[in-house]
Parts: C-alpha cells; sequence; structure tokens
C-alpha cells in the first residue's frame, strides 16, 4: 500500500535556474550542410588535378579557388583500418564545422600525412586554419 505524501520528489525551486539572456541573441550557425560538402568522384579529381597543395603538420589539402569553403575528405585503406579512417572524417568535418566561418572561400580535399600516430580536433583545426590564414595572405599581395 502506498501512502502519498507532499513533497516526497522534490524538484529544484524555479529560483534555482539561470535567468533568461537579456537582449538579441546572435548566434553563427555551426551546421555542415550538403552544399558545403564535395560529393562527386569527379569533382575530387578536378580539385586534386590542380596540383595546388597545401602541407599541415597533420593534412594535406588539395585547393582550388571557390564562392564558399567546401570539403571533401580521402582516406584511403593505407590510412588504417575502418575505425581509424572514420574517426579521422569525423575530426576533420566537426573541424571544418567549428571553423567554416573563418576559412577563406576555397574547395578543399583533405587527407592524411604518411605516417602520423596521433591526431587531434586542435592539431586538425589548427592545420585547416594556417591553410585559410596562408591563401587570405597570398591573396593580399596580389
Amino acid at each position: 500500500m502506498r501512502i502519498s505524501q507532499e513533497n516526497v520528489h522534490r524538484r529544484r525551486a524555479q529560483s534555482d535556474q539561470s535567468p533568461p539572456p537579456q537582449g538579441t541573441q546572435i548566434l553563427k550557425r555551426l551546421i555542415f550542410p550538403k552544399s558545403a560538402r564535395i560529393l562527386r568522384r569527379a569533382h575530387f579529381k578536378a580539385i586534386s588535378k590542380g596540383r595546388n597543395r597545401f602541407f599541415g603538420s597533420v593534412l594535406i589539402i588539395d585547393y582550388c579557388p571557390g564562392r564558399q569553403p567546401r570539403l571533401g575528405i580521402t582516406a584511403s585503406r593505407q590510412f588504417g583500418n575502418a575505425v581509424r579512417r572514420n574517426h579521422f572524417k569525423r575530426l576533420v568535418r566537426e573541424a571544418f564545422r567549428l571553423n567554416q566561418h573563418e576559412l577563406a572561400p576555397f574547395e578543399i580535399v583533405v587527407f592524411p600525412r604518411k605516417g602520423i600516430e596521433n591526431f587531434n580536433l586542435e592539431m586538425i583545426s589548427s592545420d585547416l586554419l594556417k591553410f585559410s590564414n596562408a591563401q587570405l595572405s597570398a591573396t593580399k599581395r596580389r
């Protein structure tokens, strides 16, 4: 038999919650839409054929100018097993998603450098931003 009691399962009081934000909040959308992806094999080949290449500490980036930053990722079986390749791809997508508003308008195809053992989100983000800064400074010099 159950006897109901008052306030047995207390919830947090309303006053413990943080106050709602004041004023207008401006958020940059951090999404990775289909329009920001390079999907077709022919497009991958066209970018790689251009032979514009940037070497980072963990990434190699083939690129060509575009209207907006777009990303394609390649990781061959030589890089490692499926788990390792997918982990690399997830980190590259996340780094691109977080930094896309700071990247130069280039279409890029990213693949890992040979022989890298350890990589993380910070290293990949750093390489993407170094690439973008190098391209922006190169276009300013022209």
